[in-house]
């Protein structure tokens, strides 16, 4: 086993390939820790080709996390349905990490080039809508708390780079008072972030 490909197979909790459509073959690879580091700390086109590497007969990667190849069915229509029936939306990039700590938390997000917001937005330079960044923080803010909060206002919201097909989004969050403080950041630098004033309804 060469050094690249030993390399490649301590990222996988596991991985299986699967046909969609009549003739495409892509790789479902459930990461670990050490494999989502490398995702996040990659371009695309870089770490696909390195997980390609130990199976040239796939077409495509869909990193998951793990524990989900098992769930999904032997086959796929098309990658729009593979993402759909991942996500259970297709408006949601698909969750590899979620985890909180005294002061906050952190998520990892992989943004496929299925996602519905890239339809008309915009025709051939597909990217994220910033309101739609916000609403997936918020989501997943309040996904981690044991309290629920209302959102009083926005403030200080900064868009600074574009969010594209295939982009790894980290998002922290920093809780403090009645403030909470996100950003999203991927190898490309910071894409976007803001402070919510919120107050605590339980």
């Amino acid at each position: 086993m060469s050094s690249d490909t030993d390399r490649v197979a301590h990222w996988f909790e596991a991985a299986e390939t699967r046909p969609v459509g009549d003739s495409s073959v892509v790789l479902l690879a459930e990461l670990n820790t050490e494999g989502i580091q490398a995702l996040s700390a990659s371009h695309w086109n870089d770490w696909a080709e390195t997980v390609r590497s130990m199976y040239p007969h796939a077409e495509s990667v869909f990193p998951l996390p793990a524990g989900s190849i098992a769930k999904l069915p032997e086959r796929f229509a098309s990658l729009d349905a593979l993402h759909k029936t991942v996500t259970g939306d297709a408006r949601r990039p698909v969750p590899l990490v979620s985890r909180r700590n005294k002061s906050g938390g952190h998520a990892v997000f992989w943004v496929p080039a299925s996602l519905a917001w890239f339809e008309g937005h915009f025709p051939g330079h597909p990217v994220v809508p910033g309101v739609v960044l916000i609403g997936w923080a918020v989501e997943s803010i309040r996904a981690s708390q044991s309290r629920r909060e209302r959102i009083d206002a926005f403030r200080q919201v900064k868009f600074q780079r574009v969010v594209v097909p295939y982009t790894v989004l980290c998002l922290d969050w920093n809780i403090k008072d009645e403030s909470i403080h996100f950003e999203f950041r991927s190898i490309e630098g910071v894409h976007g972030k803001a402070h919510l004033v919120v107050r605590s309804t339980s």
